[in-house]
């Protein structure tokens, strides 16, 4: 008994719990079926000399080895651990809310564990039930759980874990559904209204042809697409080599790679080398232009060449 009763170690007196300590100790009685006579004498062994003398000390004129168990172990709860201010911990009660990395099991677990010192006797699960719902970082479960109606805390525990692990699972099943709607719904859209207009911009300074543009031309790299300038494919496998240019009525290629567009912004260039130039492409191309094939014209855009005028 004297060799378990050692592991239990010498209560520290600046970072140690005092109502833990006791519990534990209390428990190593019950156990080992010890008298309730020699639980002051082993709790007094067992403070170890620093707390001793802080018994001691609390105790004057008594001694110690004089108190009763339930006597000394209160002198020394009310000095190490006094009761906080109800309205002090009802306040951080209330202001405890789920944090970003922390999941509903653990959000209660601390809510539980504030609501110690906060007295609230019959009153405890109405506001835990109503501190978890007005806490929780997810706006959609916090509006179902407001239409329940009848809801007790265990069923708002019960529900908001549940829709929490279902929401995860969804996420593990599809990882890049969240990103891709988030997306989606930031990014601004790119059809037309029939009043607006979609440009699409183009440098044409004075090099002759516009920096990083999908044309064809003389100098056009291998690989593009010569109906839609895309390097994803070629002229004879691409879906618009059958259609009629809206700029010159030629078969087989887009308003976008039309060659008298090349011609156009090779003339603008050889006469005004300092001065860049923006054509901007109206919305009839829409008809032909698919909303990927504009973003791709758009992300070629480099102003790399651009010089001050």
């Amino acid at each position: 008994m004297s060799r378990a009763f050692g592991k239990i170690s010498e209560y520290n007196l600046k970072s140690g719990n005092w109502t833990l300590y006791v519990e534990r100790l209390e428990m190593y009685f019950k156990v080992n079926a010890i008298d309730k006579d020699l639980w002051l004498p082993m709790l007094i062994a067992g403070i170890g000399d620093e707390t001793y003398e802080l018994l001691s000390s609390l105790a004057s004129p008594k001694k110690p080895a004089e108190l009763t168990y339930d006597n000394a172990v209160s002198l020394l709860r009310n000095h190490l651990q006094p009761k906080p201010s109800v309205m002090a911990e009802r306040y951080r009660f209330r202001q405890r809310r789920q944090g970003a990395n922390e999941n509903v099991s653990q959000y209660v677990s601390e809510l539980k564990k504030l609501a110690k010192y906060c007295d609230f006797g019959g009153n405890l699960e109405e506001n835990l039930r109503d501190q978890l719902v007005c806490g929780l970082k997810c706006d959609m479960t916090r509006q179902r759980l407001f239409a329940k109606d009848n809801l007790s805390y265990a069923g708002a525990v019960r529900l908001a874990t549940a829709w929490e692990a279902a929401e995860r699972d969804a996420a593990a099943m599809d990882p890049a559904g969240g990103a891709a709607a988030a997306a989606a719904a930031e990014a601004p859209s790119t059809s037309g209204t029939g009043a607006g207009a979609v440009h699409a911009l183009s440098s044409a300074g004075g090099r002759g042809r516009a920096r990083g543009s999908s044309q064809p031309g003389p100098g056009r790299e291998p690989g593009r697409c010569d109906a839609c300038g895309s390097r994803d494919h070629r002229k004879e496998g691409c879906r618009f080599r059958h259609f009629v240019c809206s700029r010159c009525s030629g078969l087989g290629h887009l308003r976008r790679v039309c060659p008298q567009r090349r011609g156009q912004s090779t003339v603008r260039g050889r006469g005004r080398r300092g001065v860049n130039h923006v054509a901007a492409s109206q919305t009839a191309e829409s008809e032909e232009n698919s909303p990927s094939e504009l973003e791709e014209e758009l992300n070629q855009l480099s102003l790399n060449s651009y010089r001050p005028t």
